[in-house]
């Protein structure tokens, strides 16, 4: 049975052996779109696999949106994503075939058409980067290089942690009743929604941590 959460991925979770990974859950458990979120920017990580990605006016980034994910696996995501990074809510624009709407340029689909176009909006939880643009590359993140690359050793390989067994970890004491397993950063029960369902505005704080 699918979860009731979204998520947007624009790094190494936007392949689905990576997700399957994480969530421990089969990869048709989950339904996956091209998506674009605006006003973003995403970074090489030094001497990491893994990109980042911080609030950038007149940026956007190309990933993934997801639905299908339930509390379960929010928190097993929330925990292999770490402290470097804070959970957040946005409005993301799925992607269609050019036909059907107006070109957002440069942008690229999966398969044999090279422009894509806004579709629909949709919130969905991502993470932000927040441990500091110091260890950040000015340059993209490749998505096709890691695929070629590096994926195999982040999907199958035993030995890449990677914080997959913080993820392994936080899935057990969820499932246990543990309450949450990430010491206060799971997007469920952690403070950030609670801040968001206070009203408060993060965006400052996200901003004033990315940079």
């Amino acid at each position: 049975m699918s979860g009731p959460h979204a998520a947007f991925f624009y790094g190494t979770l936007m392949a689905p052996s990576v997700l399957h990974r994480v969530t421990a859950k089969p990869r048709d458990t989950f339904t996956a779109r091209p998506a674009i979120l605006h006003n973003h920017r995403r970074h090489r990580v030094l001497r990491c696999d893994y990109p980042a990605m911080i609030p950038a006016a007149s940026s956007s980034v190309r990933g993934t949106f997801v639905e299908g994910l339930d509390d379960r696996d929010l928190a097993r995501l929330d925990a292999f994503e770490g402290d470097e990074y804070v959970a957040r809510k946005v409005e993301v624009r799925l992607l269609v075939p050019e036909e059907k709407s107006g070109a957002v340029p440069g942008a690229k689909t999966d398969g044999e058409r090279e422009v894509v176009q806004d579709g629909e909006s949709r919130e969905a939880w991502t993470y932000i980067w927040v441990a500091g643009k110091g260890k950040l590359e000015d340059g993209e993140w490749d998505f096709d290089e890691f695929v070629k690359e590096k994926m195999h050793r982040w999907a199958w390989s035993e030995g890449a942690d990677e914080g997959f067994a913080d993820a392994e970890e936080a899935g057990r004491q969820w499932e246990a009743g543990g309450g949450d397993p990430t010491g206060g950063r799971s997007v469920i029960a952690g403070s950030f929604e609670k801040t968001l369902d206070a009203g408060v505005d993060t965006r400052a704080d996200v901003l004033e941590s990315a940079v």
